[in-house]
């Protein structure tokens, strides 16, 4: 299906009418989804009460990392309740409690016995108001996901039937249909890496005139292996046009260079007034290897939506 040819429109109270879409032929190539043995992960958290929680934390996650320095493939350090989903995108103080999560990467399991066995040690010896979470981290093994495609010819389809765990019957199936498939080229934003600092891309914020993004539009996120993707929906055409000279995918990678290492595409879905984002290397490997807390990118769409922009209060209005 080519989703950029789909068209929205109200057809009463809660009917809505679908229609305009397009497709084409089957292609010659199968999706398929591949894991492989990738190491080993541990993760474990604390409790920071404050006051200066924040601070705490961060001489915490000090004091930990310079005595158990590895060695490590990938280190993490999040402050769950400060900024942990989204970093610098957050714009409030600090609570009075932080939940300290610390997480490590090894290709041998052995390299992070130190490190599970150090958290619980260190609240005896790190900053007072800090509790434990949990027993002592396990190790956790790394199966990474490998997205790849495979000709349709080099897979013979059979159906095969068991009983009791017993293969009893199995036969061959007609191989899957290939037509003569064209890919539809959409028009696409990429941005490959950032124009600005994070802190420059974040200055509307401050303004007295800005506004949240949530009031003009809707959007959700989630993952594709290590690629997260953002759709957002605006509340009216006057909202669209607008989200379409500013939501642009150079502002996008601005505001989520800390979380997105690869490019930013926009494709845009004027049919629906809206536009999808895909954020690449944004997951720290994928849900199965992150050691993210967010390890499926659930989270960013509402960090995009939280954010202050200006524009015409009449766009509300509309929306």
């Amino acid at each position: 299906a080519d989703f950029s040819s789909i068209n929205l429109e109200q057809a009463g109270k809660d009917r809505v009418r679908v229609f305009g879409i397009r497709g084409s032929e089957p292609t010659p190539l199968y999706k398929v989804s591949m894991a492989y043995e990738d190491g080993f992960k541990s993760t474990g958290s604390v409790m920071i009460s404050g006051p200066n929680a924040r601070k705490k934390a961060e001489a915490y996650s000090r004091i930990f990392w310079n005595r158990c320095p590895g060695p490590f493939e990938e280190t993490l350090t999040e402050y769950v309740g400060y900024n942990s989903c989204h970093r610098s995108l957050v714009h409030h103080d600090d609570g009075n409690e932080i939940l300290l999560r610390l997480g490590a990467r090894a290709k041998d399991e052995k390299d992070l016995r130190l490190f599970g066995k150090m958290i619980p040690s260190l609240i005896l010896s790190g900053p007072p108001g800090v509790a434990v979470i949990g027993g002592v981290p396990k190790a956790q093994k790394v199966m990474s996901y490998w997205p790849a495609l495979m000709p349709k010819t080099a897979v013979q389809p059979k159906i095969a039937l068991f009983e009791n765990g017993e293969l009893v019957n199995e036969k061959q199936v007609n191989d899957t249909p290939v037509g003569n498939f064209v890919p539809n080229e959409m028009d696409a934003q990429i941005a490959t890496k950032p124009s600005q600092s994070i802190q420059e891309a974040l200055s509307e914020h401050t303004k007295s005139t800005s506004r949240s993004l949530s009031e003009i539009a809707l959007a959700r996120s989630g993952d594709k292996g290590d690629t997260a993707n953002i759709g957002v929906l605006a509340r009216s055409q006057e909202a669209y046009d607008f989200l379409d000279k500013y939501l642009t995918a150079q502002r996008v990678k601005d505001w989520f260079q800390e979380l997105c290492t690869g490019k930013v595409t926009r494709y845009q879905l004027p049919g629906m007034k809206g536009f999808n984002f895909l954020l690449e290397e944004s997951l720290g490997g994928g849900g199965t290897r992150t050691l993210r807390i967010d390890a499926q990118g659930k989270t960013f769409a509402q960090a995009l939506l939280a954010q202050k922009v200006s524009f015409p209060l009449e766009l509300v209005k509309k929306g």
